[in-house]
């Protein structure tokens, strides 16, 4: 179970940072490809209205936009075909290509040509992309302005400027899909990157989140399994007993008076311990189902070593409450303190040695009660006293004892149910249970 839910944390943490990150780097790659396509078409927009002086510079600046600079545009190879109605063709216009190169103006006519009769695959009808030569283009059909107002341009061998049809700006391709490549595996291998880091990072969130989950179900699964040992032995005694009273009908209850007996003893044992598993079991309830209200603590533990007396008088163990100061008043449940307060006494009092005193003190220290029973015997080993307070736990000195090893368990959860806590110490002089408890006030004049 724990292995399938650190799988299921995996493969969601997983999933959220796919999503995530093709999110991000997809915004990223198309922000690129738009841009990219966005400087191509800038720099023919600009080729359209350019002639080699510095006065057509002005005049791309102005077409394309005052944001866009030239120099974002220069790197682009791009130049400008003029096409005459008598079929011919002039360079009108040239930047970053080599114009020297084999078979460059004997070409023009072919481009013009596919330009011109080529449908355009975007929404704008000027632009479009010729595949088999890797270029773009944009097409400008009929006279400029200064044409048709009978000016013709300067610096240009144009034959025939009355016959003029279209001009097209052409641009290589090279530069923007060189552009989207090194884009595409940037972002390729950084996602890559990143969803491997984030593996490694979820691998160690799962074990991190799941360690809570696996240590109840641990618990959990220690629970049930010491919950049914220890309630095999009286289930076995009972079914012993009954077996030998249907045995013998015809016998009184006179005569058989001790299996009843017994059988009676082994139901209260299993009833005492229903009821501490089904405290437990509603521990992390406790506090919704608690009354709470001032308490007067003080009145709570010496009542609970007055109860006590009579069992430490019959192993000549003496309970010494002289160490609780009086009218110590703390917010909380008075049935469930109480409870708490039998359970540390009736553990003194069970494993102090004959002879022994136990010692119960309460005081108010930082704003807190603290209650404190001591109690003398050998001292408890760091090992033990890190165990004490789990369920079903026994030293292995009280392995043979009444108990279920549950009554500490009861304790603490009943401690920190009023935002309290309780700790083992120990020394040379026996064990010490020390409770500290959130103090609501003194009672002064009492």
């Amino acid at each position: 179970m724990i292995r399938t839910l650190r799988r299921k944390y995996m493969l969601v943490t997983m999933l959220l940072a796919f999503v995530l990150l093709a999110f991000v780097f997809g915004a990223l790659f198309f922000g690129s490809l738009y841009r990219a396509r966005e400087e191509t078409r800038l720099a023919m927009v600009g080729a359209l209205d350019a002639r080699n002086d510095r006065k057509s510079a002005h005049r791309i600046g102005e077409r394309v936009g005052q944001e866009q600079q030239l120099s974002q545009i220069s790197r682009i190879p791009v130049f400008t075909v003029a096409v005459y109605r008598d079929g011919t063709t002039a360079l009108l216009w040239v930047q970053n290509v080599d114009t020297t190169a084999e078979g460059f103006i004997e070409s023009l006519p072919e481009l013009a040509q596919a330009a011109l009769s080529a449908e355009s695959p975007l929404q704008e009808e000027s632009f479009g992309i010729l595949e088999e030569y890797n270029l773009s283009y944009i097409r400008e059909v009929g006279a400029p302005p200064e044409i048709r107002l009978g000016n013709i341009p300067d610096s240009t061998d144009a034959p025939n400027w009355g016959a003029y049809v279209a001009r097209i700006a052409f641009a290589d391709m090279s530069v923007e899909r060189r552009s989207i490549r090194s884009m595409a595996w940037i972002c390729a291998l950084s996602f890559a990157g990143a969803m491997v880091g984030f593996f490694i990072i979820s691998l160690f969130l799962a074990r991190w989140m799941v360690r809570p989950v696996e240590r109840a179900w641990l618990t959990q699964q220690r629970f049930l399994a010491d919950a049914s040992h220890e309630l095999k032995t009286p289930l076995t005694v009972l079914l012993a007993n009954i077996g030998i009273l249907m045995s013998s009908p015809a016998e009184t209850i006179e005569r058989q008076w001790k299996w009843v007996e017994n059988s009676e003893a082994e139901a209260r044992k299993m009833r005492r311990l229903v009821d501490q598993m089904l405290f437990l079991a509603k521990s992390e309830d406790t506090r919704e189902s608690m009354a709470f209200a001032p308490v007067n603590l003080s009145d709570l533990a010496t009542g609970v070593c007055l109860t006590f007396e009579s069992v430490a008088f019959e192993r000549e163990i003496v309970i010494d409450s002289l160490g609780i100061a009086p009218n110590l008043i703390v917010h909380g449940d008075g049935e469930s303190l109480e409870r708490m307060i039998v359970v540390l006494l009736d553990n003194a009092v069970k494993y102090s040695p004959e002879r022994e005193t136990v010692i119960v003190t309460l005081a108010a220290r930082a704003g807190a009660a603290t209650l404190a029973v001591r109690n003398g015997g050998e001292p408890l080993s760091a090992e033990t006293r890190a165990h004490l307070f789990e369920r079903f736990y026994r030293a292995d000195s009280a392995r043979g004892g009444e108990g279920y090893g549950l009554g500490l368990a009861i304790a603490q959860s009943i401690a920190q149910a009023h935002k309290g806590n309780i700790r083992a110490e120990s020394d040379a002089r026996g064990a010490a249970f020390i409770v500290t408890l959130p103090l609501w006030s003194i009672k002064r004049g009492a």
